[in-house]
This record gives structure tokens, sequence and C-alpha cells, in this order.
């Protein structure tokens, strides 16, 4: 083999190399955590909406102090999402290794309709992005 060819190659070796090295690198892990409703996807229009983030592996998160921090999305009657609250970006953030991370947003901030709700942080010491989410539906109370 000549010269000139092997160079093309070790250039696309090393390119194939340095790019499963990026996707490694700057994967959206999320591992083990969970976003979770409770008790129950649906909620009335009057009452608090709980949610938890579990962290089962009490892994270094750096997260959203409030509920003010997390992406809220509305379903559209398309079917599509719309942003219906964005993050509050002078909301503080915390570091914990808390097993369990609680919110609460309090009744009569969402109207009916379906819901998603994200959560995004990072994880570990490298600070690994993360995002979890939850599907949640608020109906109108029954008086």
């Amino acid at each position: 083999m000549t010269a000139w060819m092997a160079k093309p190659r070790v250039l696309a070796v090393g390119i194939l190399t340095a790019g499963l090295l990026l996707a490694g690198c700057v994967s959206n892990s999320q591992g083990d955590l969970t976003l979770l409703a409770e008790p129950t996807n649906t909620f009335g229009v009057d009452e608090e909406i709980r949610i938890a983030l579990a962290n089962p592996s009490q892994s270094m998160l750096f997260v959203p102090a409030s509920w003010a921090g997390l992406a809220v999305y509305r379903q559209l009657p398309s079917q599509g999402w719309e942003e219906h609250i964005l993050p509050d970006i002078f909301q503080p953030m915390q570091a914990t290794t808390a097993s369990r991370i609680e919110y609460s947003i309090p009744s009569g901030i969402l109207e009916p309709g379906n819901y998603k709700l994200v959560l995004q942080g990072r994880k570990g010491e490298e600070g690994t992005p993360f995002s979890v989410e939850v599907n949640l539906m608020v109906v109108q109370s029954q008086s």
C-alpha cells in the first residue's frame, strides 16, 4: 500500500474514534432518575400538584430548588405541544444527594388539560446533563 492511501485510513479511523468518544462524553443519560406525579397523574384544578424526583442511587445532582425551575408544556388540540410555563431563569438551583426531591405546584396554576413537566439538571462530579419528564392531566374539579 502506498503512503498516500494509508493517510486517509488513519484519518478516517481517527475521526471515527473521536466521534465515538465525544458521543460518550456528551450523553444525556438520566440513569436511574425518575420523575413521578403523586399520588396519581390526574389532578383537579383546585388541587396542589405534587411530583417527586426519585434518585435511588443518591447520585450528586444539581437541580431546581422549586417547581418554578421546571418547564411545563401543554398539549394542543392538534396533539402537538406548546411551551406553557418556561423555567424561571432566576430560580436558584440546589446541589443534593437526596434519594427523593419533592416539588409542589400550587392549585390554580394549571387549567384543565394534558401537561408534560420537564426537569433538567446535572448529575455527578462531571456535571452530565440530564432531563426527566412526567405527563399529567388536570381536570375540572367536581363541585
